[in-house]
C-alpha cells in the first residue's frame, strides 16, 4: 500500500550496493554521524524490501530493532 514510506528518504551507497531508509527525524543524524551508530536506519540489499518492511508499520520495524 506504501501509505508510510512518505516519512523515509532513501539512499542508495554505490560502494556497498547498500539501500537505507532513513526517518525524517533522523535524515540530519545520518549525515553527521557513522551510518552503523544510529538506530532506526532500515538498510537492504533491495530497495523493494524496505519498502515492504516500512509498509507494515512502526511496531513491525520496533520489533525487528529488538530481534
Amino acid at each position: 500500500m506504501q501509505l508510510n514510506i512518505h516519512n523515509y528518504v532513501f539512499h542508495y551507497n554505490k560502494y556497498n550496493k547498500t539501500w537505507n531508509a532513513i526517518p525524517r527525524d533522523l535524515y540530519l543524524e545520518y549525515w553527521s554521524k557513522p551510518a552503523g551508530s544510529i538506530k532506526g536506519i532500515l538498510r537492504s540489499t533491495d530497495i523493494d524490501t524496505l519498502v515492504e518492511i516500512i509498509d507494515r508499520g512502526d511496531e513491525f520495524i520496533k520489533s525487528l530493532e529488538h530481534a
